[in-house]
């Protein structure tokens, strides 16, 4: 049994894993959340990030943010 003070540590430890594995920080780079989407590079402006997507072939694009300050480009199928 973990003592009283490793217990709250242990908790919030576990609770910021959670945060971080649902916001997808801790996603390989190239995949996303969404299995039709790929997440390619930040995010420079909605524009460009549609008109990216658009030259590699997919339908249609957009500014995802995951987390404060990680913001990037995601284009659909």
């Amino acid at each position: 049994m973990a003592s009283p003070i490793a217990q709250p540590r242990l908790l919030g430890f576990l609770c910021i894993l959670f945060i971080l594995a649902s916001s997808g920080l801790l996603l390989a780079e190239g995949r996303s959340p969404h299995p039709r989407s790929v997440c390619d590079g930040p995010c420079t402006g909605y524009g460009d990030c549609i008109t990216n997507c658009a030259q590699k072939g997919f339908r249609s694009g957009s500014c995802t943010g995951f987390a404060p300050r990680v913001i990037l480009c995601c284009c659909y199928y």
